[in-house]
């Protein structure tokens, strides 16, 4: 599934807040549903894993950003572990090269602003959503003492 979708932004990066004009636009590129397994405490224990999920009703989540269109940030988040590309080697030792093909890249742009001393600072313009909001990440909510519920975000601080 290919989709483009806007998402506010807070009004200045990295400041907790959302802005009611600044929006970023991203684009997905991923499965038509996503399923999630979590355990009793609400942790991701797996994504779309292959085999069958204990308690069904009670340990899976599916998110359907074909379908629901609230739920395009989080599989966008997610979108980088169904487009890992494949590394490609050339040359041997030293002369060796790789290249990266096929992967989900985010490529920034950026924007001058001066700061009040007058040095300039290069201010991301197009921001990846996890650079302007702490989502559900895998790894960071495979841990025992944190919790999800409802694939929330919070803004960074």
């Amino acid at each position: 599934m290919k989709t483009t979708f806007t998402y506010p932004l807070p009004t200045e990066n990295y400041v907790t807040g959302i802005s009611t004009t600044r929006v970023g636009t991203y684009n997905y590129d991923g499965p038509d549903e996503i399923v999630f397994e979590i355990n009793d405490s609400g942790i991701i224990v797996d994504i779309d894993p292959d085999y069958e999920i204990p308690e069904y009703g009670k340990h899976r989540i599916v998110v359907t950003p074909k379908s629901d269109a609230n739920h395009l940030p989080v599989a966008y988040y997610y979108q980088d572990r169904f487009s890992p590309g494949v590394v490609t080697k050339s040359g041997v030792g030293d002369a060796a090269t790789f290249s990266l093909t096929g992967a989900f890249v985010h490529n920034y742009t950026f924007e001058d602003q001066v700061q009040s001393n007058g040095e300039v600072y290069k201010s991301k313009v197009n921001l990846r959503l996890s650079d302007a909001y702490e989502l559900v990440d895998y790894e960071k909510y495979n841990e025992l003492d944190e919790k999800i519920y409802n694939f929330s975000s919070e803004g960074h601080e």
